[in-house]
């Protein structure tokens, strides 16, 4: 118990009061009693929370963080990798092959039109395949000749042609 004089206290004057038998000093409360109000409030809002839904609640988090910090390494190693391969990439092309590439490229261009250019209306390849086509024709029309021959007269392979001066005219088939 501490006795003060509480100077913000009810400015009228207090009678004493008796419990019992005995008499009775009104008091006012301290501020080690406002203290422990205040902290058994505390506890009691403390109490009524469910720690044990939230810490049953904290395992499958625990487990689903454990997964998600996993596929993150898994995720960073890949993006290592990719990197690793985009420098190499860059890096070729610093090469002295890569270097060479467009006076290759220039050479196989100028070579393909140069082949392009042999096949075209005026190339020495079109006119070529021109000439054995003519030839071709004029095969086929010997062998033509040749058929109707050995159609019209069989034995003339072992007998040879008619000579005679006036040959005989044909007549349509039916």
């Amino acid at each position: 118990m501490d006795l003060d004089d509480v100077k913000d206290a009810v400015s009228m004057p207090v009678e004493m009061a008796q419990v019992g038998e005995f008499p009775s000093i009104p008091t006012v409360s301290s501020g080690l009693v406002q203290l422990e109000a205040k902290l058994n409030s505390i506890l009691t809002k403390v109490d009524s929370l469910d720690l044990q839904g939230t810490v049953a609640k904290i395992g499958p988090l625990a487990d689903e963080f454990k997964l998600a910090a996993s596929d993150s390494r898994k995720t960073m190693m890949e993006i290592g990798d990719a990197s690793a391969a985009a420098r190499k990439m860059i890096e070729s092309f610093n090469s002295p092959e890569f270097a060479k590439l467009p006076t290759d490229l220039k050479k196989t261009l100028t070579a393909l039109e140069k082949s392009v250019a042999s096949i075209g209306p005026d190339g020495a390849i079109q006119g070529d395949l021109l000439r054995t086509m003519d030839e071709l024709r004029g095969t086929l029309r010997s062998l033509n000749s040749l058929a109707t021959g050995l159609d019209d007269k069989p034995n003339s392979l072992l007998f040879g042609r008619e000579t005679s001066g006036n040959p005989v005219p044909k007549a349509p088939k039916n």
